[in-house]
């Protein structure tokens, strides 16, 4: 273990935190080892988690796998690209190649930038100098997450130079974890990749996932051998959140399974043709600019008896913002079990307040939360008595369709 910390620490010096020497004298008090894990599972830190391998060996042995729970390599950064800048979250991500680090690993996010890692990224071709490395990134960030055997989630953004090729990305067959229930890819570096798709659908590897965002640049076709992988209910058999971009894969899959959840960003017009077919009753249901969408959810009234989140409700600056708000929502009052709602809200001042809300109640009696997002992220809940104003973490459309926020 100690080679791995060392390995990372020389490249970083913020995870210098939970290298310690074996030598360093500690006293830890004396609690039961059930009771110590508890008490680490409150710190939702990973950089308090690290600190706390510094103090003493036992901390370190419960504390570092609970550290590694959670990986977000997804910051792209767009300033200047230092060597360290280029290449520091892929000599973090060497050290899970380890089994016994890899095994912890429960969410992993990463973006894979060509600006901030590829050698060729934006310079001019030089005889004798070193080609494209995206292939070597994307190889070495297989090597990374096959080995993750408990991965539940997995968020991959690739912004890599493009290819022409399906051998990219290839890695997501081979995933050993038979967890996996969220699963987002968005590759912008392919431009062929039907050949992918389909296997990747048709891998085992999928049958547990619960929620899906596929986004590729590539041409969108429904190729008759992808439309008869998606006819067979044994693709995703899981499936019951889905994030519409309105490509044809999207629609297929909109018009075959029993979807709950929806977040919508693509044409209406297809979204229209899938929801004709649909065997789907939704619970959570997320569009661009709620006010636009309006009429097509009331026309489908039958598909949202069971509703219990609905959003996007726009941005309102109007000195009527209030009454606005009210009469959008008063539409939806068909919906007896409406419970949540997100919105976008001005920085200064805003209409959401608790007399809004109480009002809002009036026509819902069953709203209890309102999720509040631009600047600054939080939340209106109500007590049972009155609402009271929470801040939390930052959050998007895609984290209220996977069920990161349902704890708020």
């Amino acid at each position: 273990m100690l080679h791995v910390c060392r390995f990372i620490t020389d490249h970083h010096p913020a995870t210098s935190l939970f290298w310690m020497p074996a030598d360093t004298p500690t006293r830890t008090p004396q609690l039961p080892t059930e009771l110590w894990i508890q008490i680490l599972r409150h710190i939702d830190q990973n950089l308090g988690l690290l600190t706390l391998c510094h103090t003493s060996r036992l901390l370190r042995r419960l504390a570092l796998p609970l550290a590694f729970r959670a990986i977000d390599l997804q910051s792209v950064e767009h300033h200047s690209r230092s060597e360290m800048d280029k290449n520091f979250k892929f000599k973090v991500l060497k050290p899970l190649q380890a089994p016994w680090l890899a095994a912890n690993v429960t969410d992993f996010r990463v973006a894979l930038s060509a600006w901030h890692m590829c050698h060729k990224y934006g310079r001019p071709r030089i005889y004798g100098s070193s080609d494209c490395s995206c292939d070597a990134i994307d190889r070495q960030l297989g090597d990374s997450l096959v080995p993750m055997i408990n991965l539940q989630t997995l968020d991959i953004q690739c912004l890599l130079c493009t290819v022409f090729t399906d051998q990219r990305h290839r890695y997501i067959m081979e995933l050993k974890t038979r967890n996996l229930r969220i699963f987002s890819f968005r590759c912008y570096c392919l431009r062929q990749s039907h050949a992918l798709r389909e296997r990747v659908l048709s891998s085992s590897v999928l049958a547990t996932v619960q929620v899906l965002r596929w986004q590729v640049t590539a041409y969108d076709q429904l190729t008759d051998s992808l439309g008869e992988i998606l006819d067979d209910m044994r693709t995703l058999p899981s499936l019951s959140a889905l994030y519409y971009h309105g490509t044809a894969m999207d629609n297929k899959l909109l018009a075959t399974r029993p979807i709950k959840r929806l977040a919508v960003y693509g044409a209406e017009s297809a979204l229209e043709q899938a929801l004709s077919k649909t065997p789907a009753a939704f619970t959570h249901v997320i569009v661009d600019d709620l006010s636009r969408r309006t009429q097509m959810l009331l026309s489908k009234s039958s598909m949202f008896t069971e509703l219990q989140h609905i959003g996007t409700i726009p941005m309102v600056t109007s000195n009527d913002a209030s009454n606005l708000i009210e009469l959008l929502l008063a539409l939806y009052q068909p919906f007896p079990h409406l419970a949540s709602l997100d919105a976008v809200v001005p920085e200064d001042e805003h209409p959401w307040n608790p007399e809004l809300l109480s009002r809002l109640r009036t026509l819902h009696p069953n709203l209890r939360r309102v999720l509040c997002r631009n600047e600054s992220y939080f939340a209106w809940l109500f007590n049972g008595e009155s609402w009271e104003r929470q801040d939390i973490q930052e959050f998007l459309a895609w984290d209220i369709i996977n069920g990161a926020c349902d704890h708020i």
